[in-house]
């Protein structure tokens, strides 16, 4: 287990760096204009980023419907360098007329690519075994292929893809926009226009590298998606926000002038935004192409944020009165949208972690062979931090509306989004928490903060809460405990919060499955009551069980019942004439047991 927890933190720490590594990448390509310093900085920083024997590019000649060898690293030939391959033919031609990602374990074998001879020999000069080529797309379409091989067989993982690809997006703008700014400049010499053109040009670039660095700054500092919020809106003069793919908030942040977006009670977007014309066309449009789209209707910009194959959220830019959504707007904008993908990845990641931690923790707990308490307190450690502290265990059943679907998953992110520092996960059929909360009112109060919380999404929960635990054994008592009780008053039609204190009696005396013998022990028990019309037997119960909670002085019993004494005595003259002597313990103690049974599921 703690193998599996060092690989995980491993695996993080090497995601971060390629993160930083990316971002940083960014930032000196957006801040570099000359084109030839741009292809080798890229080819360079693949070949390092990937750990391959060589990288290079091919550009594009749509003229000619070829892609051409423009530069290379770690090659050995100059026959390489010569390379021209038709669209479509081998694997970069494949690439550039494809526009997607493709690798090969070993390319001169593979019968799948239309090899070209010229082009053959010269990788088999080179001695090239494996490539991956990602294509380089720009602002204008597809302009070449960036590639990764290496000289032995191997086969390229999913995050090899993932991070080349990351690094070809950026580089695809970076080219793209060296090219430009040498265009603007040759037209300078002999236009004032233009030179006024490659200054806003290159302001505009400045602009774009100062975002690359904030949002280096930001994701290496933790701030996390609200830090994203915050830069773009910062450094572009933006109202921005951030949602998941169910237009949940993540993330606010606008300038001044710039009013905040209105949200539902359930932390979304309002329907009237998501629900006009304008606004489901652009998210049908940009969740097709993930290509950030313009909002007349409002002057904003919508973004999706996504990896190459899912779609995560958006990102929703306003801009001021009078400004365009100018190219470079929407440039930075993707760009950004790129980064909070993979700090929700980053996330997803982390939370899938922390999930797996808390199931394990809790198999462990309830093993009926128990696991050794140096290993288990360990586990408690690293799924919850607060587990030393005095804390209550509850337990929840789910009954759902039929249109909500994965409803323990849904309750369990309601819990968390409501008591974001406590354990709450899944076992089996059931959610279990742990509340660090020993004050019974106060514990009151939370829960009902939880099932409103759930009530909101359409979940009904039935639960069982503990007394104060201190230790794991007394953890594993109480939800055994817990569990037996709701398995013994579980109904799907009602959601209720039920005491473990108030109720443990219930299950020394009936098994978790003796439902039908407690319904059948409270109609015998309690007959003589239940014969009677409706309104004699819910006074005559009520009065009853208060006359056994104030064990049996008659004062108490009619100031709580709000009635006159000579009242009471009449009332409990009759409870004599139904039950006998109400004061003998033989039949005090099951009516008490009946009554308790009954007021806590009237079904019964």
């Amino acid at each position: 287990m703690l193998q599996q927890v060092k690989v995980g933190v491993h695996a993080r720490h090497r995601h971060d760096e390629e993160l930083a590594t990316i971002f940083e990448t960014a930032a000196q390509l957006a801040a570099e204009l000359d084109v030839e310093t741009v292809l080798q900085a890229i080819v360079e920083r693949a070949r390092s980023l990937i750990g391959t024997d060589l990288a290079y590019i091919t550009l594009l000649d749509s003229e000619a419907g070829c892609v051409r060898m423009r530069v290379a690293a770690g090659n050995r030939t100059p026959e390489f360098m010569a390379i021209v391959l038709p669209l479509g033919a081998g694997l970069g031609g494949r690439v550039a007329r494809d526009v997607r990602p493709i690798y090969t374990s070993d390319y001169l074998n593979e019968p799948s690519f239309a090899h070209e001879p010229a082009v053959d020999q010269a990788v088999r000069a080179e001695g090239i075994r494996s490539i991956l080529g990602v294509p380089l797309i720009g602002r204008r379409g597809t302009i070449g292929v960036l590639y990764v091989a290496n000289r032995q067989v191997n086969t390229f993982a999913e995050p090899d893809l993932e991070l080349l690809a990351a690094l070809a997006h950026h580089a695809a703008l970076a080219l793209e926009n060296a090219r430009l700014y040498e265009e603007a400049v040759a037209a300078a010499h002999s236009s004032e226009v233009a030179k006024a053109v490659a200054e806003t040009l290159y302001k505009d670039l400045l602009l774009v590298n100062e975002l690359h660095e904030a949002l280096t700054d930001v994701l290496l500092a933790g701030e996390g998606v609200s830090g994203v919020a915050r830069s773009l809106a910062g450094t572009l003069n933006l109202g921005i926000v951030i949602t998941d793919r169910s237009h949940f908030v993540l993330a606010q942040a606008n300038p001044p002038g710039i009013e905040p977006v209105a949200v539902d009670d359930r932390g979304c977007l309002t329907q009237g935004l998501i629900g006009h014309a304008d606004v489901r066309a652009a998210i049908v449009r940009s969740s097709s192409d993930y290509k950030a789209t313009p909002l007349d209707a409002f002057n904003w910009i919508l973004c999706p944020v996504a990896t190459r194959e899912e779609l995560l959220g958006y990102i929703w830019a306003m801009l001021p009165a009078g400004r365009e959504a100018t190219d470079v707007v929407r440039t930075a904008i993707e760009q950004a949208a790129r980064a909070v993908a993979l700090e929700m990845l980053r996330n997803r990641a982390a939370l899938e972690t922390e999930s797996r931690l808390r199931r394990e923790f809790l198999d462990d707990l309830m093993n009926e062979h128990p696991v050794p308490i140096d290993v288990l307190r360990h586990r408690a450690r690293q799924a919850w931090q607060s587990f030393s502290v005095p804390h209550r265990p509850f337990i929840g059943r789910i009954a759902s509306a039929p249109e909500v679907t994965n409803s323990l998953e849904r309750a369990r992110e309601a819990i968390a989004d409501v008591r974001p520092g406590d354990f709450v996960s899944i076992y089996g059929d059931r959610l279990i928490g742990l509340l660090p909360v020993a004050d019974p009112e106060e514990a009151h109060h939370q829960l009902d903060r939880v099932t409103a919380a759930l009530e909101r999404n359409g979940i009904k929960a039935n639960l069982v809460v503990g007394g104060i635990c201190n230790n794991l054994d007394e953890d594993r008592r109480v939800i055994r405990k817990a569990r037996e009780l709701q398995d013994l008053l579980f109904s799907p039609s009602m959601d209720r919060v039920l005491w473990l204190e108030q109720l443990e009696v219930l299950t020394a005396l009936f098994e978790p499955s003796g439902g039908a013998r407690l319904q059948m022990f409270v109609d015998s028990a309690l007959a003589p009551v239940l014969r009677l019309d409706h309104g004699q037997c819910a006074t005559l119960l009520k009065t009853l069980d208060l006359y056994y909670q104030c064990f049996g002085n008659r004062a108490e019993t009619a100031r709580k019942l709000g009635v006159h004494i000579n009242t009471l005595y009449h009332r409990l003259e009759r409870l004599t004439e139904l039950f006998g002597s109400l004061d003998d313990p033989v039949r005090a103690v099951p009516l008490q047991v009946a009554i308790l049974a009954r007021s806590m599921n009237r079904e019964l």
